[in-house]
């Protein structure tokens, strides 16, 4: 009795209440920084859904790109809906406005417009995608898609779903009703003057959340990047409680799963108000006519990838739909190659045909290797776990590079070095539980919440390539320099 119990507390919680992440709104990165030699702002906002839950939402996009949309567009073509909301943005009243001239004036006042020149080239319309996080995540998953859309012009809109992170909401609904919130972004975006298309890129409970809010409103959205999506929350429920040991007599094991999940289905009906077993985006993704792109990891035993592979067969645009499954579980990092994989996929159906020019001619930018910053120079693919602070302009995800004399830390795509460091000035280095490659430096690089001031000048990387190969490479190129 005590393990059925225990079953269905845990069957309950990870449904509608796993564990939630907390965190502080600084802890995503400087509100203007620079990447690739432009200027980039994170501006944070707060949008309602339908239910009237608070969601706390992201927008990463070009210093001025609103500005510049305006006056490319013209501030006189806007509608009186869009001149109220950038108006309202700008903390400008409206209630004594009646006239649509009397809007153009004051937004042409409070955007300081009439000094800006137009531009079209940069001042156009430019595509949005929407990160929308799994289950037990937040908006900052986001940040690892970063580099790979800025450097392709798109702008990046992430959320904390409702029940998810710092939005209201008690209760997450695994797709349900975060519909409501994917309505209430693509509400906003519709309004912004600078945003043009829309993709949606959901991982696990965000990809099922895509496909049921396209199914819906396919002239919504451009196209689809879908990472582990789920095709049925009957089929995962069985799944993953039948994989729990419970210690129970085979004989009384599918008898026992049965009653709880009945019990686990009422809870959830009384507390979340939804029916767990009708969240079924298999029985709707033959409605979706977006291009789409499934991502899964073949060892993924939380989200099987029978589930990616049921959806992609049962879409409704079989043209345009592709698959690829990649080593690793159900929260493995991607590797580059399906990076390169969804950057085509976003090449090939949010930019119109003559905005592919200059470095995407061909196709999407390689990660590194087209500059002398990297060409012919041990590369290694990093993640930064460490060293990174809200002065820091250092990005998340990186390239080290290994020269002969320094170790260069270098953007992905852009290829702009970000720091370099002589051999000589690296005091020590080593890896750390074999996957994390770590070297030390004078000066403050690290914010050690510990002991104010640290100057240990710590860095710690994950590489994919694997930290021990790093560690040879930079050992062979530096030899007595260390």
């Amino acid at each position: 009795m005590a393990q059925l119990l225990e079953l269905y507390n845990a069957a309950c919680d990870m449904f509608i209440r796993p564990q939630r992440m907390q965190y502080p709104v600084e802890a995503l990165g400087p509100r203007c920084f620079m990447r690739g030699g432009r200027k980039y702002v994170r501006e944070d906002l707060e949008l309602r859904n339908a239910r009237g839950l608070a969601l706390q939402c992201s927008h990463f996009y070009p210093q001025g790109a609103r500005e510049r949309a305006m006056v490319a567009q013209g501030v006189d073509s806007l509608s009186v809906r869009q001149l109220k909301h950038l108006l309202a943005r700008a903390r400008v009243g409206t209630a004594d406005l009646l006239e649509k001239a009397e809007l153009v004036a004051r937004v042409r006042q409070a955007y300081h417009l009439d000094g800006i020149a137009a531009d079209a080239r940069e001042g156009g319309r430019a595509p949005c995608v929407v990160y929308l996080h799994g289950n037990c995540g937040c908006r900052m998953d986001a940040l690892d898609t970063l580099p790979l859309l800025l450097s392709m012009g798109f702008s990046l809109f992430c959320l904390d779903l409702s029940g998810s992170g710092l939005s209201e909401g008690e209760y997450i609904s695994l797709g349900h009703y975060e519909q409501q919130d994917v309505a209430a972004v693509v509400e906003y975006l519709r309004a912004c003057a600078f945003v043009s298309s829309i993709a949606l890129w959901g991982r696990s409970m965000g990809g099922a959340t895509s496909l049921l809010y396209t199914a819906a409103h396919p002239e919504d959205i451009a196209c689809l990047v879908l990472d582990s999506p789920f095709s049925s929350l009957e089929v995962l429920a069985q799944e993953v409680v039948g994989s729990m040991d419970l210690s129970v007599p085979s004989w009384l094991l599918n008898g026992a799963l049965s009653v709880a999940m009945t019990f686990v289905r009422k809870s959830i009906r009384q507390k979340a108000e939804f029916e767990l077993y009708d969240v079924t985006p298999i029985d709707h993704v033959h409605e979706c006519t977006a291009p789409a792109i499934f991502v899964h990891g073949e060892s993924d035993t939380f989200v099987k990838p029978s589930h990616s592979l049921r959806l992609c067969e049962a879409y409704g645009n079989r043209k345009t739909r592709e698959i690829v499954l990649v080593r690793g579980d159900h929260n493995t990092a991607r590797p580059i190659a399906a990076q390169e994989c969804i950057a085509n996929h976003l090449w090939r159906n949010l930019l119109p045909d003559d905005a592919k020019t200059g470095l995407l001619e061909k196709g999407p930018m390689p990660p590194f290797g087209r500059t002398e910053a990297t060409k012919g120079l041990p590369c290694f693919l990093a993640k930064q776990v460490r060293g990174f602070d809200e002065n820091s302009t250092w990005p998340s995800n990186a390239v080290l590079v290994f020269t002969e004399m320094s170790i260069r830390i270098v953007e992905l795509y852009t290829e702009v070095v970000t720091h370099e460091f002589r051999y000589g000035r690296v005091a020590e280095v080593y890896t750390l539980d074999g996957d994390a490659f770590v070297f030390k430096v004078p000066g403050h690089v690290d914010l050690d919440m510990a002991q104010e001031g640290n100057q240990s000048g710590l860095i710690c990387f994950l590489l994919a390539d694997g930290a021990l190969e790093a560690i040879r490479a930079f050992k062979e190129i530096a030899k007595a320099s260390l």
